[in-house]
């Protein structure tokens, strides 16, 4: 499957926070992830060195969100941050063990920033109380989320935090 990584021919390196200069334009081949244990309501990809690229389809209970982010802290071990695009168009009822699990987990990982793609009133209201726990457990990390209406606007919204983590500012 080709996407394209970045609007308007933006850099693959620099997307991912790496700051680095120009070497490839274009669309790429996206690596296939190397997970077969995922249950079925998430397709996740993993694009080094610092963006996962996750859909989540249905409903989720608490067990699942832990195989997911089992599968996460493998790819993003020994990173300082990470860059999280999530598409919630077709996500459905979380059980409060969902939510549960995603706060507690997410609060190990690095610092992060996170766009939030698609859905509707419910999908949005879903999501937005799993960022409220998030917060809660955040501590005095650096995290940063928004919700965006399209994928290129999550990809455009994370370029520039990858800049921004990249380079060591401070939001």
């Amino acid at each position: 499957m080709t996407r394209r990584l970045a609007p308007r021919g933006l850099l693959h390196s620099v997307e991912l926070g790496t700051g680095q200069a120009p070497h490839h334009r274009g669309t790429f081949k996206l690596p296939p992830t190397t997970v077969h244990d995922l249950p079925d309501n998430f397709e996740l990809e993993f694009v080094p060195p610092r963006l996962i690229v996750l859909k989540m389809k249905g409903d989720f209970e608490g067990d699942a969100i832990h195989t997911l982010f089992d599968v996460i802290e493998q790819h993003i071990e020994g990173e300082s941050f990470w860059l999280f695009e999530v598409d919630i168009s077709e996500l459905g009822h979380a059980h409060p063990s969902a939510r549960r699990a995603g706060a507690e987990r997410i609060s190990k990982t690095p610092e992060y920033s996170m766009a939030l793609y698609g859905g509707g009133l419910a999908q949005r209201a879903v999501s937005t109380i799993f960022l409220k726990v998030t917060e809660l457990f955040s501590g005095d990390r650096d995290i940063s989320n928004t919700f965006v209406k399209t994928q290129s606007q999550a990809r455009t919204w994370l370029l520039e935090e990858g800049c921004r983590r990249a380079s060591g500012s401070a939001r």
